[in-house]
């Protein structure tokens, strides 16, 4: 099974691969093609969505629409911070989830953030 991750940022920086998943009960996990050796592990909970990263990059975060919640940033460089992540919108169906956020360090917006993923 496949699919397309498509990713913008209030920078307009962009990110769109295509890449094969699997399917673990409500995981769906596969690679991230934007950071080498680390894979994203979706968690699809209802109304929420588990956001993990693991490899390279290490990052865990839950998207819960007009949430403020938690998140834990490090890279293999050594950067290393938490931030809140404030959700906007949250889409979930059997092809497509849309996730859109908002970045905050110590109060201040730092970004937004808009990721699409369809299933084919």
């Amino acid at each position: 099974m496949d699919l397309t991750f498509y990713s913008i940022d209030s920078n307009n920086d962009k990110v769109i691969y295509h890449t094969s998943y699997i399917k673990s009960e409500n995981t769906i996990i596969f690679d991230d093609k934007s950071v080498s050796n680390t894979k994203i592990y979706l968690t699809i909970d209802d109304d929420k969505v588990k956001f993990v990263r693991k490899g390279n990059v290490l990052m865990n975060v839950l998207l819960e629409y007009n949430k403020n919640t938690f998140c834990h940033y490090e890279n293999e460089i050594g950067l290393s911070f938490d931030f809140i992540v404030k959700t906007t919108n949250l889409s979930i169906t059997n092809k497509r989830i849309e996730m859109e956020y908002d970045l905050f360090l110590e109060n201040d917006k730092i970004s937004s953030h808009k990721i699409t993923i369809l299933f084919h």
